[in-house]
């Protein structure tokens, strides 16, 4: 026995002793598994400013503006919406839309197209019906809308026996008069005026579209009646988006 195994270790020393030597040795698994893993590039940049004019720093590297320019190159049924990245012009594709709640987090409806808030635009100087600019939390967004005026934000700004009822124009998640605009006082026991002209309660999902003569002139409701919601010298205007 002790005559066989001398063969077989002075093979296996003789393979380690040329293997060691070569440098064109195929390593072994283990030397593999044991091996650093290689170190990663030094990045390019930190700051696009580092990128000269006509680049920006893209994932640690120096981009082209043309090649970043490329991201607006947006598939069907979707828009682009536009950003900086140091100097160059960048693009985020995203869903097309009609109403705030089709666009993703942190993004809103405007103009068929979903926006990131940043891109949300000043609020105007002035609105029809002689409504007023606020600013409501569309998707995560500081959006402005025109908003009809409230009667009331509480029951107790209402007429004795009157309650008061949140208006259609609300900040995302909201039902209670406080954070509604078109609040409205009437006898208790009425629906929500979801079914009250738009020139009245704001619009759900966006502004309203109308003739802006169209007078404000009450809306009440009568509990029982066939038509609740009742709002005299109306004229109809229609709820779109922004």
């Amino acid at each position: 026995m002790r005559s066989f195994r001398l063969p077989i270790l002075a093979w296996a020393l003789g393979f380690l002793a040329i293997a060691g030597c070569n440098p064109d040795r195929v390593l072994l698994q283990f030397e593999i598994d044991a091996a650093p893993a290689p170190e990663p590039p030094p990045p390019t940049c930190l700051e696009s400013d580092e990128c000269g004019p006509s680049a920006a720093c893209i994932d640690s590297a120096c981009t082209p503006c043309d090649v970043i320019l490329q991201s607006c190159n947006c598939p069907p049924e979707t828009t682009a919406s536009k950003y900086l990245v140091g100097e160059c012009t960048a693009c985020h594709c995203l869903p097309a839309c009609r109403f705030h709640s089709e666009c993703p987090a942190d993004s809103f409806c405007a103009a068929g197209g979903c926006r990131k808030c940043a891109e949300a635009p000043p609020c105007p100087a002035s609105c029809n019906w002689k409504w007023k600019p606020v600013r409501l939390e569309r998707n995560g967004c500081a959006v402005c809308e025109c908003a009809p005026p409230n009667e009331c934000v509480r029951d107790e700004d209402c007429p004795d026996g009157l309650v008061c009822y949140a208006g259609r124009q609300c900040a995302d998640g909201c039902v209670e008069p406080g954070c509604c605009h078109g609040n409205l006082c009437s006898l208790p026991g009425c629906d929500p005026p979801q079914s009250a002209d738009c020139a009245y309660v704001g619009c759900k999902d966006g502004v309203c579209s109308g003739d802006p003569s169209c007078a404000l002139t009450g809306c009440k409701c009568a509990p029982g009646a066939t038509d609740e919601w009742s709002c005299p010298n109306t004229c109809f205007t229609a709820c779109q988006t922004n």
